[in-house]
C-alpha cells in the first residue's frame, strides 16, 4: 500500500512538474510576447510620427504645385495666344503676296 501510495504521488508530482514547465514557458511566451508588443507599439508611434512630418512637408509643398500649375496655364494660354496671332499672320501673309502676283501680273500686262 506504501509503495502504491508512494507511486501515485510521484505520478501526481511528475504531473505537477511538467504544469509548472508549461507555465514557466508560457510566462517567459508572454514576456516575450509583450516585449514584441512594446517594440511594435513603439515602431507604430515612430511610423505615426514620420507619416505627420511627411503630411506636413506634402502640405507645404502644395502651395508651390499650385503655383507652378497656376503658372503653366498662364504659359499655355499665352502660347495659344501666340499661336493664334501667327495663323493670322500667315493668313495674312498668303493674302499679301496673293495680292502681290495679282499686281506683278497687272504690271506685266501693262
Amino acid at each position: 500500500v506504501a509503495l502504491e501510495e508512494v507511486e501515485r504521488e510521484r505520478e501526481i508530482l511528475k504531473q505537477e512538474n511538467s504544469r509548472l514547465i508549461e507555465d514557466v514557458v508560457d510566462i517567459e511566451k508572454e514576456k516575450n510576447y509583450k516585449q514584441n508588443e512594446r517594440k511594435l507599439r513603439d515602431r507604430v508611434k515612430q511610423l505615426e510620427h514620420r507619416l505627420e512630418r511627411l503630411q506636413s512637408t506634402t502640405q507645404d509643398a502644395v502651395p508651390e504645385h499650385d503655383e507652378v500649375f497656376d503658372k503653366f496655364l498662364t504659359e499655355r494660354d499665352k502660347a495659344s495666344e501666340l499661336e493664334h496671332r501667327v495663323n493670322k499672320l500667315e493668313m495674312t501673309n498668303r493674302e499679301l503676296e496673293m495680292q502681290l502676283d495679282r499686281t506683278r501680273e497687272l504690271l506685266e500686262e501693262e
